[in-house]
Order: C-alpha cells, then sequence, then structure tokens
C-alpha cells in the first residue's frame, strides 16, 4: 500500500548528517546538510551530489514528519550521475515504515528556456536556527525565473559539476542545494508538480561594469535517460 502524501513537508526533506550515539543505540544528530525531495512512487530521493558526497551512506539522514514529529529516514542506496551534480537515494524500508512511497513531483519531460516562472521549495542554514540554537527545520518558498540556458563549457562555477544548465535570478541560501525548481506555467490536470531542474547554487557574472549573482540550476532534459535507466515509471 501506498503512503497518501498530500503536504509540502511530506515530499520536500531536510537531508542531514548522524553519527550513532553507542549509548543511546540510535542516531544523533551533528550537520544540516541540503535538502532532497521524493520523486514518482518508488520511494526515491533526488538531492544534489555535493550535498552528499563526503558522506557514507550510513550518516546520510533525511527528517520526516509523522504524527507531528520529526522521525529519521535512511537509505539503503545511492546512485550518483556520472556528468551532473546529482544523486538519488533509495529510502530504507523498516518496520515503522511504509514499503512505498508516493509523491506528487514528477520529472516535466519538456524543453524549458528563458522567461518560465518557477517555485522552489527547501531548507535554508537561516531559517533552521532563526529561533533557537537547536536545529528545527523551517520548510521555505521562493519564486524566481529562468535567464537563460547554459551548457558545457559554459560552467560558470567549476565547484559545480556538469554540462547542462539554467541559469536564475534566484539566488538561494545556503542549504537549498538539492531543492526542486517546480514549473508554474505548466499545470497539469493530475495535480501533478513538474520539476523542470534542481537547485545546485550561485555565481557572479559580470555584465559591462555590473556584477551580478545569479543562481544555478541543473536540468530535467540533462539527467531525462538517466532517471528513465533507474525508475521507468517517473514518466509514465
Amino acid at each position: 500500500m501506498k503512503t497518501c502524501i498530500r503536504h509540502t513537508r511530506d515530499v520536500f526533506f531536510p537531508i542531514i548528517q548522524c553519527e550513532r550515539d553507542e549509548r543511546k543505540k540510535e542516531p544523533r544528530f551533528k550537520k544540516f546538510l541540503g535538502t532532497g525531495f521524493l520523486i514518482g512512487d518508488n520511494g526515491f530521493l533526488m538531492t544534489a551530489t555535493h550535498v552528499i558526497k563526503s558522506f557514507e551512506i550510513k550518516e546520510l539522514y533525511a527528517l520526516s514528519v509523522m504524527n507531528q514529529k520529526w522521525f529519521l529516514l535512511s537509505f539503503c542506496n545511492k546512485i550518483d550521475h556520472s556528468i551532473e551534480d546529482i544523486s538519488m537515494l533509495k529510502i530504507q524500508v523498516t518496520s515503522k515504515l511504509p514499503k512505498m512511497w508516493s509523491s506528487f513531483v514528477v520529472p516535466a519531460n519538456s524543453w524549458e528556456g528563458p522567461s518560465l516562472h518557477f517555485e522552489l521549495w527547501g531548507y535554508s542554514n537561516i531559517t533552521a536556527y532563526q529561533y533557537t540554537n537547536c536545529f528545527q527545520p523551517q520548510l521555505c518558498y521562493e519564486e524566481g525565473y529562468i535567464v537563460k540556458r547554459l551548457t558545457d563549457p559554459e560552467n560558470p562555477n567549476p565547484l559545480l559539476k556538469g554540462k547542462n544548465f539554467f541559469e536564475t535570478n534566484l539566488v538561494g541560501y545556503k542549504g537549498y542545494s538539492g531543492s526542486p525548481i517546480i514549473s508554474r506555467t505548466r499545470k497539469r490536470s493530475d495535480a501533478k508538480w513538474e520539476m523542470i531542474g534542481i537547485y545546485l547554487g550561485d555565481y557572479t557574472t559580470t555584465i559591462g561594469d555590473e556584477k551580478l549573482a545569479r543562481g544555478i540550476i541543473c536540468r530535467e532534459d540533462g539527467i531525462r535517460d538517466w532517471l528513465k535507466d533507474i525508475d521507468p515509471d517517473l514518466y509514465f
């Protein structure tokens, strides 16, 4: 039986690093890493590779909500794209979790370009520690638009690998890396949210004498074949 997913916080997760507490025999929070999100109906979570690449899979967790309390999602497999800065994590099934997760987020499967307006849902360091020194994740919402498509060798930020990008006017906070970029232009009759890309980071560009900060998004069309190989159901 599939879990009924209705709320944004059920789909968009903070990704954290935990260490094992031998006294309590349970993971202990160590560091907030970035954002991830459920995609499709087969229990896959997507994020940016640079968010998780320095950690073993046993250290990685996503925070979800059940019965108005935070609990940890662990993972049993990690798949990295060979070129783009994107990874998929497979949710570990346990006695406390359902065998399958369903998400309203699906790949757009379309060509997109300049002027398309989008939504970003993610977690940031600023809001996570806004009211207390303890980590308390707050889901954030942003809007922006695509400025242009970027293709290798135009990669403006050498710290982020990949060849297929959007440049955007939205410069996200630290922690937004791995957040889904959802089309606001294309509306579907089945209430699915179309993911046109994944937010990676930012860079500074120069136009004339003016320096401008821009965001970088990995395009969905640049990882489409890879996603089909991992989960063919995503495109049906």
